[in-house]
């Protein structure tokens, strides 16, 4: 085990990199993500020297939070009214699949059942696990679970979902469905997942309608050519300076992933309002590997070992995640009309950093997804806490 520190978070970083750019350059979705968080994974269960501080993380989640929000214009204001109300269904749906998910961790999984709730919630690993600690739950199992969680749905979803809308989604095709290249209404559909990786220009928004959104260049390299223009130069700082208020402000005042919602929000503020906003999506997979490398180094070869003993949990859990998720998808796709890798994705319950860069990988709507994760999140730190100790008490 390395004893410097600083040493320890350059090699995680390093080795990260290393893992994040083999995924990224085989182009498997989400690859600078996954590779890195693999690498560090690896690394850290056999040198058991992975660090990534929590301070830093702070940083990474408000450099997602800008990416995601430089995306909102003007006209997506008035979009985003249409996922209040999938928003409020998926709530209970997951408060219906939390139960359920309890019922058959205690059944099959020898799980008391304060553990099996909050194991089962779909809320933030350290949330979760730092509640369930005052109703004398299993803290480590907890937190076991709930990573669990994350790594399935990062590791094998954008696969996934890549794979099914290569099909086209067929096993979805509702009535009057023409295939894409016919030109049919649901073309859209499987395009978002199934064009090539866009490659964007400088700028994520433009406040002229006129500009191209995302115009074309090159890739080179990871993080491509990084030359900006000098007004681009005050206009990233500016960008920059707006997200970190917004994410400490939020950070500090104690929000669940205050950090990514504050700087997400401002981010998004400061492009409806001026739309001054500028942050080069080329950044993408450079915040992927960072984001990667943390969930690798939470990882260590004694909380591998735990796992043996949830081994039917995290089964059931999968297998039920997969069918919730493509469940409840479609049906808001059906109710907003929304693409369905979009919806999928928003149905996801992973993390609101990592499903909201995937949905960016995938060329998704990312801000959507952002807002119903956000929504989520906020709403199950807020409810399920009082809800599963009132359930709690009544079951035991």
């Amino acid at each position: 085990m390395l004893s410097d520190p600083l040493i320890a978070f350059l090699l995680t970083n390093a080795i990260g990199a290393v893992g994040g750019i083999l995924l990224y350059r085989l182009k498997v979705p989400a690859g600078a993500m996954i590779g890195a968080m693999i690498a560090v994974m690896v690394f850290n269960i056999l040198a058991d020297s992975a660090l990534y501080p929590d301070d830093i993380r702070k940083y990474v989640q408000i450099a997602s939070g800008i990416l995601i929000g430089s995306r909102i214009q003007r006209k997506d204001v008035g979009e985003l009214r249409q996922v209040i109300v999938p928003s409020l269904l998926l709530l209970v749906g997951m408060f219906a699949l939390n139960l359920s998910f309890a019922f058959l961790f205690t059944r099959f999984g020898n799980l008391d059942i304060n553990t099996s709730l909050f194991a089962a919630a779909p809320g933030g690993m350290s949330d979760m696990a730092l509640i369930a600690e005052d109703l004398g739950a299993n803290t480590a199992q907890v937190a076991m679970l709930q990573l669990s969680r994350i790594l399935f749905i990062i590791s094998l979803f954008p696969l996934l979902f890549k794979w099914l809308a290569a099909r086209g989604w067929r096993f979805v095709r509702p009535a009057g469905w023409k295939d894409a290249a016919a030109g049919g209404r649901f073309a859209g559909v499987a395009a978002c997942a199934t064009e090539p990786e866009p490659t964007y220009g400088e700028a994520i928004v433009e406040s002229d309608s006129a500009q191209p959104r995302h115009p074309p260049f090159r890739l080179r390299s990871i993080a491509g050519s990084l030359k900006f223009q000098p007004e681009s130069a005050g206009r990233l700082l500016l960008t920059i300076g707006v997200a970190v208020a917004g994410g400490l402000l939020l950070s500090q005042v104690g929000i669940p992933a205050g950090a990514m919602i504050g700087s997400m929000m401002a981010t998004a503020l400061l492009g409806v309002s001026t739309g001054k906003v500028f942050f080069p999506v080329r950044f993408r997979p450079v915040i992927q590997i960072s984001v990667g490398a943390f969930l690798g180094a939470r990882m260590t070869y004694d909380s591998l070992l735990s796992l043996r003993d949830l081994i039917v949990p995290a089964g059931i859990m999968l297998v039920g995640m997969l069918v919730a998720s493509l469940g409840f998808g479609y049906l808001i796709h059906r109710i907003t009309g929304l693409s369905l890798p979009t919806c999928f994705l928003a149905c996801t319950p992973g993390g609101l950093a990592e499903m909201s860069l995937i949905a960016e990988e995938l060329g998704c709507d990312a801000p959507k997804v952002a807002v119903m994760h956000t929504f989520r999140l906020i709403m199950v730190i807020l409810l399920f806490p009082t809800l599963l100790r009132i359930l709690s008490s009544m079951l035991t």
